[in-house]
């Protein structure tokens, strides 16, 4: 989760990408970013979206290739 409340320039670049304007929104930032983007997530989370995720983020940081970013 990001706090927004300084209004950062690369949080809103990623609002736009996902083509949100408000928060709350979930953004999960790999190690890597902003080579690797950042994964958007519905607001309700289930367990499933929570470990596709945690995989996702296990390929990033092995260096696999993947799409899950916005």
């Amino acid at each position: 989760m990001v706090d927004d409340t300084l209004r950062e320039e690369r949080i809103a670049k990623d609002l736009k990408r996902a083509d949100q304007v408000i928060i709350p929104v979930n953004l999960v930032y790999p190690h890597n970013y902003p080579e690797e983007p950042a994964i958007l997530l519905d607001a309700l989370i289930s367990p499933a979206d929570a470990l596709k995720v945690l995989a996702r983020m296990e390929q990033i940081q092995n260096g696999e290739a993947g799409s899950f970013g916005i």
